[in-house]
């Protein structure tokens, strides 16, 4: 890691949505490597989406915390002077119709992650056309695939049901347009399922595994609609850190898109008992799939795997926590910090 610590000691770096999961994450390792951080986050605590003050327990005195709408030009002199902008700010998760939050969904998907983008890219452009700026998109963007392990150069194609895909993609594209139409250094990442600490753990609607863990943790079944066999390709949240700084380091990737993930799948049964036998608690209860939810019915639940070839040839980058040790981590630190996150 004394490559990475030298290439990002000194530098001056904004995080947007820094006080959620993978924000958190990486300004915890960022810290360490002796940057300096600018989080910057609509709220302190925000719900139905992942904020939370505790994920910068321990560096809250070594970062800078800005509050702010990521859509409003307040945001233009935090931009100004950073070497490198983490773009992770946005809404995340799944909705049905019947939600009282579904309002709420769908204007933050459309509005934030979409004209959010838009107020960021246009900003740096004008203000700060030098900063790197590393997007945080989701494998949603390519729907359901038509072959796994999914590359880049698998057509993107996001579920129209699915307002968090569709606007995920639709700022992916806005990045592509800046790095081509005015030469912005941007770099585009679309990232599997990611899971360990400091996610939030409040309610189901993103994070499968880690609401698995939960489930666990409470004593309670985890209910799998149908057989469970769909595979999917689990993140841990270290290896998707390391990811960022890796590309971001790294010259080469300007105006890249790489698929960020294990390149191992795993069925959606096999990460429940993972589960279920590590935190020694809960069972697996298998349900019918005339039961399964709207919002599963409306958005899917696809077999999934990344193709990791470009991100670890381009730049050295490789996943080093296995699914089993990952899970065990986040069942550890749920455990000592349950009040935090329940």
């Amino acid at each position: 890691m004394k490559y990475l610590k030298d290439a990002y000691s000194g530098k001056r770096i904004l995080i947007t949505g820094g006080l959620g999961f993978m924000g958190s994450n990486l300004a915890h390792k960022l810290v360490e490597f002796d940057s300096d951080v600018v989080i910057f986050n609509r709220e302190i605590c925000t719900q139905p989406y992942g904020a939370n003050a505790y994920n910068i327990e321990g560096i809250k005195d070594k970062v800078k915390l800005r509050i702010g709408d990521i859509r409003d030009d307040q945001i233009k002199e935090l931009i100004t002077g950073q070497d490198i902008i983490f773009h992770l700010a946005g809404q995340v998760g799944h909705y049905n119709k019947s939600d009282p939050l579904f309002q709420t969904y769908i204007k933050d998907a459309e509005s934030i992650n979409i004209d959010g983008t838009f107020n960021l890219l246009s900003l740096c452009r004008d203000s700060n056309p030098g900063a790197r700026i590393i997007y945080a998109g989701s494998s949603f963007q390519y729907g359901n695939p038509k072959y796994v392990p999914v590359d880049e150069k698998h057509p993107a194609n996001p579920d129209r049901n699915n307002l968090y895909a569709t606007s995920k993609h639709q700022a992916d594209i806005l990045f592509e347009t800046f790095h081509n139409r005015f030469g912005s250094d941007t770099v585009r990442l679309r990232i599997a399922n990611p899971y360990g600490p400091r996610a939030q753990m409040k309610h189901p609607n993103y994070g499968f595994l880690n609401w698995f863990i939960r489930r666990a943790i409470d004593g309670q079944p985890i209910e799998i609609f149908g057989s469970g066999e769909q595979k999917k390709d689990m993140i841990y949240i270290d290896d998707l850190v390391d990811a960022f700084l890796f590309v971001s380091a790294d010259q080469k990737t300007n105006g890249e898109v790489f698929n960020v993930g294990s390149g191992i799948g795993h069925s959606i049964k096999e990460l429940a008992e993972i589960v279920v036998d590590t935190v020694g608690s809960g069972e697996v209860k298998f349900i019918g799939n005339a039961c399964i939810p709207e919002k599963y019915k409306n958005t899917g639940m696809p077999s999934y795997i990344s193709d990791i070839s470009k991100i670890k040839t381009m730049t050295g980058w490789v996943p080093l926590i296995d699914i089993a040790e990952g899970i065990k981590r986040t069942i550890e630190f749920y455990r000592e910090n349950r009040k935090y996150y329940w």
